[in-house]
């Protein structure tokens, strides 16, 4: 199973138990959900999302995990990673054990798929 796949169901997963209830069919492909869900892309924006053909999958799985573009510049994935971090940092959710422990676990996902897309970034600079 890919990275980008198994993030989707461990966010998925970990929004039920933050929202206190669990997903379903119907919420499972909402457009609330942060790490997927909606629909698919499809023509000009299909292009953008498609894995690069010399990019490894691992960072490909990356930048659909912080939901940007694989050509999109630094300044969109750090603007991007900032965004999804605020919606999961674990101080959000002091009154409730469980949910912190659930959002402190996306919270280091999202910073694996940072750190790849950063440095595959800094390795294509060079």
């Amino acid at each position: 199973m890919s990275l980008a796949r198994r993030l989707r169901r461990i966010v998925r997963a970990q929004l039920g138990a933050l929202r206190g209830s669990p997903i379903d069919e119907a919420t499972e492909s909402s457009y609330d959900d942060p790490i997927g869900g909606g629909p698919e892309p499809s023509g000009a924006a299909a292009s953008s999302t498609e894995k690069a053909p010399d990019m490894p999958p691992d960072v490909a799985e990356a930048y659909r995990a912080l939901e940007v573009p694989v050509d999109s510049d630094r300044k969109t994935v750090k603007t991007a990673y900032r965004r999804l971090m605020k919606r999961y940092h674990q101080d959000r959710f002091q009154q409730d054990n469980e949910r912190r422990e659930t959002a402190g676990e996306v919270s280091k996902q999202l910073n694996v798929a940072y750190d790849r897309i950063l440095k595959y970034l800094d390795k294509e600079e060079r």
